[in-house]
């Protein structure tokens, strides 16, 4: 009757105890295992979504504050998403030996973003708000080996449109073309190519006087350097002493056609004063002369005195290079000197030391200093946490552990007991049958005994 009531009064927090505790064994062998395997798992699983972080703003010479692309001095175009394309990855690696076990492809494959955006900041006059242009590279952290190896390897892609300047081929021979300046027929075609280099040159020099600290001193000793040399040089007296020695460029070629135009020449010499005598006589008859003729006759002479300018200067060039039908060695020396200061003057400008080269590398080396990065993060890069940290996988296993092996040890404990119980109401039956039958046999004896004796007696 007891036990009965105690069953029906239901399990109380001891009982529940208690039968965790018979398994006691079990239920620590299933918390360890879960918490070891838990905190393994946690760990690992958040450590694959760990990543690098790169922050930064980019300050480019004459870069546009919205454009998504920046033009270079010699045009070519880099794009802000390209910072992630496998072909700037892939060039950034091979500028560096210790970058040589990064595998770009798994870069790419395990995820590397570009972003961008743009922050008000506060400048020192608290009245004046700024915007500013601030860009971030995300990279798994499993794409690298270390911390060390991924801050370097992210650090030099940063700097990757930074150092295109010293790879970019600008090409500032805009006027000087050889083959157009080989085959322009005369010396003041030649001199005016070379004076449009001068002044481009010139003028860009000019463009580069803003830089600041040691470049300012060297872009002013290299634009001293080149305008001393310009007036050295003298291109104005240059293309006056041609016209005034009548020295031509492929004389031989030149005399031959000033020949061939002076035989024409002198034949529209002779029609023009033909016209002349006859308007002439015209008006010298018994004609009025009208304002009509005053005009003819003016046109006339003014068309004959242009022709005899012109057959003046053909036949000056003629007689140069010809004395008595003879060539004349010395003026054609004269020319040939000329002729080699013109090309020294080309030389000095296109060589690969002279001033068109001399002001490429200036540029590109006053480019790349005046270019920057400034970094966003203390520490160049950051990491940003993809899941848990050891010390929380371990706790929330800990805590799943302990709770599946309390429930596994009590579903054991309370299965074991549930058996014994089985058992024992089975049993008890059996034990009180047997134990009658025990009773009745003793009781059986024990009359056979006693009658035994009274038989005796």
């Amino acid at each position: 009757m007891e036990d009965n009531e105690i069953e029906e009064s239901g399990i109380s927090i001891g009982d529940i105890f208690r039968t965790i505790f018979s398994q006691k064994w079990i239920a620590l062998a299933i918390a360890v295992l879960i918490t070891l395997a838990g905190t393994l798992a946690l760990y690992f699983i958040g450590k694959s979504k760990e990543e690098y972080v790169i922050e930064f703003t980019l300050n480019l010479p004459e870069a546009s504050a919205t454009d998504s692309y920046y033009t270079y001095p010699d045009r070519t175009r880099f794009y802000y998403v390209d910072y992630v394309s496998a072909k700037v990855l892939e060039e950034v690696k091979s500028e560096n030996s210790a970058y040589s076990d990064i595998n770009i492809e798994k870069i790419v494959k395990n995820g590397i973003s570009f972003n961008e955006k743009f922050n008000k900041v506060e400048t020192l006059d608290t009245t004046a708000v700024t915007v500013r242009r601030e860009f971030e590279i995300r990279a798994k952290a499993s794409s690298f080996a270390n911390e060390d190896l991924a801050r370097s390897f992210l650090s030099e892609l940063v700097r990757y449109p930074i150092s295109y300047y010293s790879k970019m081929n600008i090409n500032y021979n805009i006027y000087l073309n050889k083959k157009d300046f080989d085959e322009a027929l005369t010396y003041e075609t030649q001199i005016s190519y070379i004076r449009q280099q001068v002044d481009d040159l010139s003028s860009r020099y000019g463009s580069l006087t803003n830089v600041t600290d040691d470049d300012g001193y060297l872009v002013a000793g290299k634009r001293q350097q080149f305008n001393a040399w310009v007036e050295r040089v003298d291109l104005k007296a240059l293309l006056t002493e041609a016209r005034a020695k009548f020295y031509l460029k492929d004389w031989k070629s030149s005399i031959e056609k000033y020949m061939n135009e002076r035989v024409t020449l002198q034949e529209s010499i002779d029609d023009a004063k033909h016209n002349l005598d006859e308007v002439t006589r015209y008006i010298t008859g018994d004609n009025v002369q009208s304002d009509d003729l005053a005009t003819v006759i003016s046109d006339l002479q003014s068309r004959l005195t242009s022709l005899k300018r012109q057959m003046t200067t053909i036949n000056s060039y003629i007689n140069a290079y010809y004395t008595n039908g003879a060539e004349n060695e010395a003026h054609i020396a004269a020319t040939e000197a000329y002729s080699a200061k013109i090309q020294a003057i080309y030389d000095e400008l296109t060589s690969d030391d002279g001033h068109i080269a001399g002001y490429t590398e200036l540029s590109k080396s006053v480019y790349e200093k005046e270019a920057f990065i400034s970094y966003l993060t203390p520490n160049v890069i950051k990491v940003a946490e993809g899941g848990t940290g050891i010390l929380m996988s371990l706790i929330i296993s800990l805590v799943a552990g302990i709770i599946i092996a309390c429930i596994v040890a009590y579903i054991v404990g309370w299965s074991k007991q549930r058996k014994i119980k089985a058992v024992a109401v089975v049993e008890a039956p059996l034990f009180a049958e047997a134990r009658a039958q025990t009773a009745a046999t003793e009781d059986t004896s024990d009359t056979a005994g006693v009658a035994d004796k009274k038989d005796d007696k």
